[in-house]
């Protein structure tokens, strides 16, 4: 008996035949619709709670001082100061600490400094601050009480005339990445259906023009979605001047036809919203914390989660045994969406158009880094956008 051997060619034929059939096989498998994963949940600030069942190893604080401080307008209220100190006191009672706040009597440096005199005279081993004003009295407190920590958010250690940035090693500083929350922000915007739209800001500091640029690049997103054109006034030179004059500049945004204004500054803001508070059908977009109770004007706010990261970081540094670890002592990082350090308050924002679940979308694709948010900072630059027309004025 002979055995027959197969042609070459016949053995290449059955191979294709078979990679042929596979391929029909899973084109048929991709016409299949496949459930859409949700997007991560986006964590609200307003009500985040890092909790001794979230983590590895819960710290047990037997009931040490943990100390926050303020400026003359302490801790109560809305805002900046609030939200910190709702992450402070959020981390101590669920760990065991005990909370302090100390404000000072005015917002000058002297009286900063009797403030983070005041904590350290509660034995506080940490002390949490935030804002560009305590950078500078945290600049002097770092060399005047070596023993003791601290972190600082949205600033970086420096003296009052900006010529020095020195952090010690007992600082640790955290920056935010505002560009994505502008982002968020601006893409909201145009898809609530604004297309002339404006950016105010006190000086041309980087972090405006981060904040600026992200906002810009949003808006071009959500007009290309919607197949929308989108004029974006900026204006850099608010600085130094009072609420009213800002609010008499603005008059003239909202008589021309302007939708919503992009406040970066809180006198910038109070200008804004006074333009605002008269009209039918123009808002203000903040910046920072949760601005949503300054008024019905304000839309939403490009916000910075203070709360959340209060208590993250509190968690890093204590266990880590009380201290900031090589990576951190005497460094400043930034964070973003990947830490859940930046959003838009949900709860509290004024779309009608926008809704959440896109909202979400858009923060898994920054996430993912399928939306990418180019860092700017200089005013020199301008992101490449091909929908919105950016319109500088002096």
């Amino acid at each position: 008996m002979h055995r027959i051997r197969l042609p070459r060619i016949t053995k290449a034929a059955a191979a294709l035949l078979g990679a042929l059939l596979l391929a029909a096989c899973s084109e048929q498998a991709a016409e299949t619709p496949q459930p859409t994963p949700p997007p991560p949940a986006v964590v609200d600030d307003a009500v985040y709670v890092l909790a001794a069942q979230d983590v590895d190893t819960p710290p047990d604080g037997g009931g040490a001082p943990i100390a926050a401080v303020f400026n003359a307008a302490g801790p109560d209220g809305a805002g900046l100061n609030a939200a910190l100190w709702r992450g402070v006191e959020t981390f101590a009672q669920n760990f065991g600490f005990t909370a302090r706040a100390c404000a000072a009597d005015a917002d000058e440096t002297e009286a900063l400094l009797a403030a983070f005199e005041s904590a350290v005279n509660e034995q506080a081993g940490l002390i949490v601050c935030a804002g560009d004003d305590m950078a500078a009295a945290l600049h002097t407190a770092q060399e005047l009480y070596p023993t003791v920590n601290f972190l600082l958010l949205g600033a970086e250690p420096h003296s009052e005339d900006y010529s020095d940035y020195t952090a010690a090693g007992n600082v640790h500083s955290v920056l935010f990445r505002v560009e994505q929350a502008a982002w968020l922000a601006g893409y909201g915007a145009v898809m609530d259906g604004n297309t002339s739209l404006a950016v105010a800001a006190a000086g041309a500091m980087p972090e405006s023009v981060r904040s600026a640029t992200g906002f810009i690049q949003g808006a071009e997103a959500a007009a290309r979605r919607q197949g929308v054109q989108v004029i974006c006034r900026t204006w850099y030179n608010a600085v130094g001047r009072s609420a009213d004059e800002v609010a008499d500049y603005v008059n003239g945004w909202y008589d021309s036809g302007v939708q919503a204004v992009f406040a970066l500054n809180s006198t910038v803001l109070q200008g804004c919203l006074q333009a605002a508070q008269e009209r039918q059908g123009v808002s203000v977009i903040a910046s920072g914390a949760d601005q949503s109770s300054r008024g019905e004007a304000v839309l939403t706010t490009a916000a910075n989660c203070y709360s959340t990261v209060v208590q993250n970081k509190l968690y890093e540094y204590y266990a880590a045994g009380a201290t900031w670890g090589a990576e951190t002592a005497g460094q400043t990082v930034r964070l973003g969406v990947l830490e859940n350090a930046v959003a838009l308050p949900t709860a509290s924002w004024r779309f009608t158009a926008f809704t959440v679940d896109d909202y979400a979308a858009r923060y898994a694709d920054l996430r993912d880094n399928i939306a990418a948010v180019e860092v700017i900072s200089d005013t020199g630059t301008l992101p490449a956008v091909a929908n919105v027309a950016v319109w500088a004025e002096n």
